[in-house]
């Protein structure tokens, strides 16, 4: 009693799931699918060889209906009907058993469905005719073609078991090269990854002791007393340009708006209109850094814009344009004077500047400014390359073992007792 108790259990008790690594995959499948082939091919044999058979026999019997002998009671009407139909069954039956029997099972399985489909065609079309004149041979037909039929649902579930296998080694085999080639680009990611964590950690230490560089320099720029003065003396001969420049600029700006009212005038009524269109566009392009030249063209034109304003054709609107041509002799002379001051003050800049930037300490602080924009350029392109490679790491890492789940799937598809695999 005990002993069946122990065989009751024992005979319960599952197979555990057979181990493998990744590595035997592509073996394993190979071995299994030749496995399955071969045993395909030996459970079709016996259907293959009746089917054959029955062709042959399905053949002579088609071929020598036309010398059997036929219904001793026969209708005329009957006879011009069957002369018309037998040729055309011999040549439907026979063009349809005349297929080649490839060896591939399902080559074969397609071939069988073509034959019979042709065959239960050319019995349901000419050959319906034929029953009365050959009544008995007919008969025969049709039982062959029913064979023919019963072998082809003989073959059918084997080639639906072949295309159910070829869809699970095909995915086996693809979840297989998508596991690997993740697995390796997930490798080189990582690979990838730790250089440029790397990389970045070292321009930071190499960031961090350029900063300190950087502080020295200006902290001994500080302290050298002609270097500070020259700063000071930069920062006022700015400050003298710029005030110089909006001088000109508004003196400039105020003989536009008087140009333009005598160009307007002049357009109307003909005269020098492109000469003054000539000079409103230089000096509205030079604005505050009018040259010498571009005065003297002003002075062409001004006589002409004073008569007018002489005249009564300009009216002046503002204090700007009053004040500005109470005395015209002196705008041009002005001009000039401001030109040469603003000239004076850039050549005193210029000096400063040159001073200040040959300074030893000014030289080597704009240096490493220039190495930390640089670095921190290169930070910032590896960083974001960081977090480009971080999230595919991370999907890869999601569909790594998605794809071990569809490659199990398709394996406990193929293998009895199941498969895990080691990674």
């Amino acid at each position: 009693m005990l002993k069946k108790v122990r065989d009751l259990f024992a005979s319960r008790q599952t197979v555990p799931p057979r181990e493998i690594s990744l590595e035997e995959i592509p073996v394993i499948i190979g071995e299994e699918e030749h496995s399955w082939r071969e045993e395909l091919q030996k459970r079709m044999d016996q259907p293959r060889e009746k089917f054959t058979g029955v062709c042959s026999a399905l053949l002579v019997r088609a071929t020598t209906l036309a010398g059997s002998e036929r219904d001793s009671v026969y209708h005329p009407k009957l006879e011009k009907i069957t002369r018309n139909s037998l040729p055309q069954f011999e040549k439907a039956i026979t063009t349809s058993l005349a297929r080649q029997a490839p060896p591939d099972p399902s080559a074969f399985y397609q071939v069988a469905t073509e034959t019979l489909k042709g065959c239960v065609k050319a019995l349901a079309g000419p050959g319906r005719y034929l029953g009365t004149a050959f009544p008995d041979q007919m008969k025969e037909v049709r039982v062959l073609i029913d064979e023919l039929g019963h072998q082809v649902n003989e073959m059918t579930p084997l080639i639906a078991e072949d295309k159910r296998r070829s869809r699970s080694f095909s995915r086996a085999r693809e979840s297989f090269i998508s596991i690997r080639e993740k697995q390796a680009a997930l490798a080189e990611a990582r690979e990838r990854l730790s250089i440029l964590e790397a990389r970045e950690k070292d321009l930071g230490i190499r960031q961090e002791g350029l900063a300190r560089e950087k502080e020295d320099c200006d902290r001994r720029a500080g302290m050298d007393g002609a270097l500070q003065d020259a700063v000071r003396d930069k920062e006022e001969f700015t400050g003298r340009v710029a005030g110089i420049g909006r001088e000109i600029h508004g003196t400039t700006s105020t003989l536009v708006h008087v140009f333009a009212k005598a160009e307007k005038i002049l357009q109307k009524r003909g005269g020098k209109e492109k000469e003054i269109k000539r000079v409103i566009d230089i000096i509205t392009q030079e604005g505050g850094n009018i040259d010498e030249g571009s005065v003297e063209k002003v002075r062409n034109v001004l006589p002409l814009v004073t008569s007018m304003i002489s005249s009564g054709d300009i009216q002046l609107k503002n204090q700007e344009e009053i004040n500005l041509f109470s005395n015209p002799d002196r705008i041009c002379p002005a001009l000039v004077s401001l030109v040469y001051r603003r000239k004076e003050a850039e050549g005193d800049l210029r000096k400063k500047e040159e001073f200040i930037h040959s300074h030893p300490e000014v030289k080597r602080a704009a240096q490493v400014e220039k190495a930390l924009r640089d670095i921190e350029n290169e930070r910032e392109k590896i960083r974001t390359e960081i977090v480009t490679i971080r999230e595919g790491i991370r999907v890869m890492e999601k569909e790594i073992p998605e794809r071990i789940h569809e490659l199990e799937a398709a394996l406990r598809e193929l293998f009895t007792g199941g498969i895990r695999l080691k990674i």
